[in-house]
């Protein structure tokens, strides 16, 4: 019986990469939907220390991340359960990591969502 894994994704290191400048999400959809909207107004700072600030015009939200290269090459993101910042809130496959670009698609083999973080 095969198994349904997900691509390992990027071999790029992407902690030297995301710690740097402020991130916006120009790409996201779930299911063949475009959801990008949802994050227009949001910034988002990764920092060294593990800390994730996502900010909007009105809200501040702290939450974590931290990146594994077990193989995997995963970065896992929680910002909590408030949308729409709970459809963050999972574990994400590194598919591509430039020093401008972060492609994650989600790690969840039932799942079908991709996002872009585009350096500010």
């Amino acid at each position: 019986m095969s198994s349904c894994k997900k691509d390992k994704g990027s071999s790029t290191p992407i902690n030297g990469i995301i710690i740097t400048g402020t991130w916006k999400i120009d790409y996201c959809v779930e299911d063949q939907v475009d959801e990008a909207y949802l994050f227009e107004h949001y910034t988002f700072v990764f920092n060294t220390d593990g800390v994730l600030t996502a900010a909007s015009d009105t809200n501040t939200t702290v939450g974590s991340w931290h990146a594994d290269d077990d193989g995997v090459n995963e970065i896992h993101i929680d910002l909590g359960h408030n949308p729409p910042l709970n459809y963050l809130t999972k574990d994400w496959i590194i598919k591509a990591a430039q020093s401008n670009t972060i492609e994650l698609v989600d790690d969840d083999s039932h799942g079908d969502m991709e996002v872009h973080f585009k350096r500010q």
